[in-house]
């Protein structure tokens, strides 16, 4: 398991993202992390659970709150 603030960087890059609308695709965006999509989820699974709504726009092809 990776430590606390590896985790907690990848988070706020993510939330960051998320809020500027710029995620791309979930393949996109795990290969510019250089994560796996399965880590991906999981650290949406996260954020969920912190009570951030994240949805995806197949028009827009991103991710947002």
């Amino acid at each position: 398991m990776k430590n606390f603030s590896t985790i907690y960087c990848r988070l706020d890059f993510i939330n960051q993202s998320v809020k500027m609308k710029c995620t791309g695709t979930a393949d996109e965006m795990s290969e510019k992390m250089s994560i796996s999509k399965r880590t991906l989820f999981n650290h949406f699974s996260i954020l969920k659970i912190f009570g951030y709504d994240i949805e995806y726009s197949d028009v827009e092809k991103t991710y947002y709150y």
